[in-house]
C-alpha cells in the first residue's frame, strides 16, 4: 500500500536514523542534522517518535548520549509548529510516550554513580523542562509530573477545594 509505505521509513532511512541516534552528541550541528532528518520525514512521525522513545529508554545508554537525544526530542518539539506537512504530529505522539521517557531518565539519575555526574544530568534535564514551560509546549501539570517522575518525587495533585 503506497500510503502506508510513505508513513514508514525505508530500511536505509531507519538504519541511518538509528546510526545518528547511536552517535548523537549535544553539538548543535549533530542535533540539528538529526532534527532536519526527522522533520523532513514528518509523514513517518510515528516511527521516528517510537525510535527516539526507545533510544531514550535504554537504561545502559551513557548520560551524554541520553542528554543529546533529549535535546533532539526538544528541538523536534520546538519545530513541530513549523509550516511542514504533518510536523504537528510529533507533539501529540511524544506526549503519548513522554512519561515513560522521563521515568527512564529518572532511573538513570538514581543509578548514576558520582554526585557531580548525577547533578549534571539533573541540571540538563530540568533545564529542558524549564524551556518547555517557557515555550508552553505542554500543560504545566504535565511538566510538573515529568519533573517529579524524573526526580523520584511524588506527584503533587491539585488541592481539594475548601469546604
Amino acid at each position: 500500500d503506497a500510503k502506508a509505505r510513505r508513513e514508514t521509513l525505508s530500511d536505509r532511512e531507519r538504519d541511518d536514523f538509528e546510526d545518528m541516534l547511536r552517535t548523537l552528541t549535544s553539538e548543535r550541528d549533530a542535533v540539528g542534522d538529526a532534527m532536519v532528518f526527522a522533520l523532513s520525514r514528518a509523514e513517518c512521525a510515528k516511527e521516528l517518535v517510537e525510535t527516539i522513545t526507545e533510544s531514550l529508554s535504554i537504561d545502559e545508554t551513557p548520560i551524554p548520549t541520553k542528554v543529546a537525544r533529549l535535546h533532539l526530542m526538544s528541538d523536534i518539539l520546538h519545530n513541530s509548529s513549523a509550516a511542514i506537512s504533518k510536523a504537528s504530529m510529533f507533539r501529540s505522539l511524544f506526549e503519548a510516550s513522554i512519561k515513560d521517557i522521563f521515568d527512564s531518565l529518572g532511573r538513570k539519575l538514581r543509578s548514576t554513580e558520582g554526585r557531580i555526574t548525577a547533578e549534571a544530568l539533573k541540571d540538563k534535564v530540568t533545564r529542558v523542562l524549564r524551556v518547555w514551560e517557557v515555550w508552553s509546549l505542554y500543560p504545566p501539570q504535565l511538566i510538573e509530573t515529568l519533573e517529579a517522575s524524573f526526580l523520584g518525587r511524588p506527584v503533587r495533585t491539585a488541592a481539594a477545594p475548601a469546604a
